[in-house]
């Protein structure tokens, strides 16, 4: 997706770890780039182009590895060190402060709870993997 760079006039660029994520955000929200850092590759040399846009991370959640880090926690350092080489970045909290337990546990990333929770816009997918509006009780319509 870095080709967007020269041809979007966004400046501002969003980062998740998967392809399937950049995708469905950039339907939804269009108006940013949508990039996929390819699960927790963020080496510094990928960024290099990026370095006049504003960044934000939005990594997936996750339980804390053998070094006790949770993929958040991870991407905060990254942050930081880039904001060090002079980026501008931050790290989404969304999913850290609104996953639960069994989410951290399965890594799920933004596209996966806006499938699971996500009603308002329609996106929200039952345990089945299909569309929750498909899912009706007599009460939903008149007799």
């Amino acid at each position: 997706g870095l080709h967007q760079i020269n041809t979007h006039k966004a400046k501002i660029i969003c980062i998740v770890e998967s392809e399937k994520t950049a995708v469905l955000m950039t339907a939804l929200i269009p108006n940013v780039i949508w990039l996929a850092s390819g699960g927790m590759n963020l080496s510094i040399e990928n960024f290099r182009p990026l370095k006049q846009f504003k960044l934000i991370l939005f990594p997936d959640v996750g339980v804390e590895d053998r070094n006790g880090k949770t993929p958040y926690q991870k991407w905060q350092d990254k942050a930081s060190l880039l904001e060090t080489l002079g980026y501008t970045v931050s790290v989404s909290s969304v999913l850290e402060n609104k996953a639960t337990i069994q989410q951290r546990e399965k890594g799920y990333d933004l596209a996966d709870y806006l499938m699971k929770t996500d009603t308002e816009l329609g996106l929200a997918l039952n345990d089945n993997d299909y569309p929750v509006s498909w899912d009706f009780n007599s009460n939903t319509f008149p007799n």
